[in-house]
């Protein structure tokens, strides 16, 4: 029988920023997903757009979602960041 120390119901966008944040402290992980797929309802409905991460110019949202959006300007990933 698998032991885990921290068990996420859920692979929508918080689900799997818990999970990834759990196995980054150490933690064995298990995600759970009725769909079978990660991305949630974003991914399944195509729902959007995103909450800003600011309330006002104050940044509000840090973590593994701010870390990530960092990753893509870094990149130029971001939509502005670079002309097509």
């Amino acid at each position: 029988m698998e032991r885990y120390d921290v068990i996420v119901c859920g692979a929508g966008f918080a689900g799997v920023a818990a999970a990834t944040e759990a196995g980054r402290l150490g933690c064995r992980v298990l995600v759970v997903e009725e769909e079978g797929y990660p991305g949630g309802s974003m991914t399944a409905c195509g729902t959007g757009p995103m909450m800003t991460f600011h309330a006002g110019k104050k940044q509000v949202i840090r973590g593994i979602t701010d870390e990530l959006i960092q990753r893509l300007v870094k990149k130029t990933c971001l939509q502005g960041t670079r002309k097509i």
